[in-house]
Parts: structure tokens; sequence; C-alpha cells
């Protein structure tokens, strides 16, 4: 079946246009998720992530300063400088986590069956390859670790606001579509 807007095929799994968006069967609305919908569900995702994320950081920086408080007014300046190179390490160590935690968040979610974090099935979208197929975990992966080249000065999100299909720098890369979900 031949789209009536662009001529290129209408997807059979979605029932709309691969190139366009245009839905034949319904209002003639877009498919694509636009800009206010994603940021919703990155909102969503992030209070997800990052308040359990801040509340370990808290607690561990608090330990960490009772443990540099007692011994540096201990007077045990080799065990305050222990101390302050385990923070440091902890430090480190946190920081790589959130990271490889945020990035398999992401990959999972979106390569599940629903296709969705939690952020975007509350947003009512979803990712799909350019068929309007289910994502491997892999082409997950490479959309979510395209988002560190989104990332540099926001330009590869901004990009979603003027791209025909949406699609941000890490949607491109990776050959997805966040749509509309059913």
């Amino acid at each position: 079946m031949k789209c009536e807007k662009c001529g290129s095929d209408i997807n059979e799994m979605s029932k709309s246009c691969i190139n366009c968006g245009f839905n034949p069967q319904g209002s003639g609305n877009e498919i694509y998720a636009g800009f206010g919908k994603r940021l919703i569900a990155a909102i969503v995702d992030s209070l997800i992530i990052f308040v359990p994320s801040i509340i370990i950081f808290f607690v561990l920086v608090f330990v960490l300063q009772a443990a540099l408080f007692v011994t540096f007014f201990g007077g045990n300046m080799e065990g305050a400088h222990a101390v302050e190179t385990l923070g440091n390490i902890i430090a480190s160590v946190l920081s790589s986590g959130i990271f490889i935690i945020q990035t398999l968040y992401f990959a999972v979610f979106e390569s599940s069956g629903k296709q969705a974090t939690p952020g975007k099935r509350v947003a009512g979208i979803k990712v799909t390859d350019l068929q309007g197929g289910r994502l491997s975990f892999s082409k997950a992966l490479i959309r979510n670790l395209g988002k560190i080249a989104s990332s540099v000065m926001f330009i590869g999100y901004i990009m979603i606001a003027f791209t025909k299909q949406q699609q941000g720098l890490h949607d491109i890369i990776a050959g997805t579509l966040v749509v509309n979900a059913e």
C-alpha cells in the first residue's frame, strides 16, 4: 500500500507511512512523538534514575565526612588522607555506575516488548526501528550511547524539533524513531 501524501510504502505494523508518518486510517496526524512528549518522558525517567542515586550519594558523603572529621580531629593525618582518597575513589565508581545503570536502563526497556521506558509509557510514546519494529538490545544500546553525541551543546536534542521524522542525532545514528504508542 502506498502513502497518499508522499507515495512511500505504508508500514503494515503501524499502518502509517514509514517516510512521512501519515496514517490514512487516522486523523492525518503525524505518528512521530514530538519534543514535548519526549521531554515529559525524559523528566520521569530522570527522576526514576537520579533520585535513588542522589540519596546514595548523600549517604556516602555523610559517612565519609563523619570519618574524615573523626580521623582529622583525632590527629590522624594519614587516616584523613586515606579517607579523602577513598572518597575520590567512591565518587569515581559512583559516577561510572550511574552512567552504566542509566545506559542499561534505557537499552533494556526500549528493547523490551513494551518498547518504552516507564517515562515513555507515561508520555504515551515508544521507540521503534525505521520500519516500526521492536529494537534489538544492541540497537537500543547504540541509540543510548549516541546520546553522548546528542548532549554536545544539546544540538542532537534540538534537532528533534526540526527533522522530518522528529529524530534526535542519537535516533539518526541508531536508525530509530520515537512514535506515539497506540
